[in-house]
């Protein structure tokens, strides 16, 4: 599972993304542990794992307020960001995986990391894996039906509501975000904060927001700073001020699927049934 976009990392800093002088506003080093809900029991473990570096802002373009972007840590830890154009924000990045949790710390240890941004070095800010945040895990309510096959099914002629758990763990007011996304298949993407202060999330979908027969991927993070410096880029506008942010943060991904209606129900759980039922048929005869 690839990182959320940097317009969520964004949104859980309390960002607010858009038009205006080319301004960076964070400058983020990250750690992320993903999970998946795929069942009415506990989450699981998903890999990858994913250490990330963003540089956002407002009205960013290739050579404006910077020309290039990169990073440096403790050891050999080091990443070069590229610049990429998106639908809703453009941003510096950089993003790898890891299969295992060691790999990732012994390519990105706990230390010191400081970004050269064009001409100016910003303060180093501290990565640290002593403060990660629980793992997040979605309960639904409103038109929902169960499980089958990992995916959750719900009736999208009604309204839903999605709530967190609480961050418990590692949670300090101001210190701390919960950001999430709703993705799928081309026609509802959404994405939001929840509140800097409080420790829990709530998300209504209202009624016939949802497609029959789409897939989407409901996804949410708790965020912990870690820690934070000002950058002071004196003669550079658009870069002095700008936050740098060392980030903790626990995501966990549910995938649910949108039913057509009441009367078809029974023939979609027979027909996603089935495909488990030949799915495990299949890894029988390759075993």
């Amino acid at each position: 599972m690839k990182s959320k976009t940097p317009l969520l990392v964004a949104l859980a800093l309390g960002l607010a993304v858009g038009l205006g002088a080319q301004t960076v506003d964070y400058v983020v080093i990250s750690r992320t542990q993903f999970f998946s809900q795929a069942s009415s029991g506990p989450v699981t473990p998903e890999n990858p794992w994913n250490v990330a570096a963003f540089v956002v802002g407002s009205g960013l373009t290739p050579t404006d307020p910077i020309t290039a972007a990169s990073f440096v840590g403790p050891t050999t830890a080091a990443g070069t960001l590229s610049f990429h154009t998106g639908m809703s924000m453009n941003n510096w990045e950089y993003e790898v995986d890891y299969a295992l949790p060691a790999m990732m710390y012994g390519a990105f240890p706990d230390g010191d990391y400081a970004f050269t941004l064009g001409a100016y070095t910003t303060p180093v800010v501290t990565l640290s894996s002593t403060l990660f945040p629980n793992t997040p895990v979605w309960s639904l309510t409103g038109g929902v039906g169960g499980w089958v096959n990992d995916t959750f099914l719900v009736d999208p002629t009604q309204a839903l509501q999605f709530t967190t758990n609480i961050f418990n763990v590692n949670f300090l007011a101001g210190a701390t975000r919960i950001g999430w996304d709703i993705s799928g298949d081309v026609y509802f993407d959404g994405n939001g904060m929840g509140d800097m202060v409080n420790d829990q999330l709530t998300i209504n979908i209202p009624a016939g927001s949802l497609i029959a027969g789409n897939t989407y991927d409901l996804y949410v993070e708790f965020g912990r700073m870690v820690d934070q410096e000002i950058l002071s880029a004196t003669g550079n506008a658009g870069l002095d001020g700008a936050k740098l942010v060392a980030m903790l943060m626990t995501g966990t991904n549910l995938q649910i699927t949108a039913v057509p209606e009441p009367s078809t129900y029974a023939a979609i759980l027979g027909a996603l049934v089935l495909a488990g039922v030949l799915a495990v048929h299949r890894r029988r005869r390759i075993a």
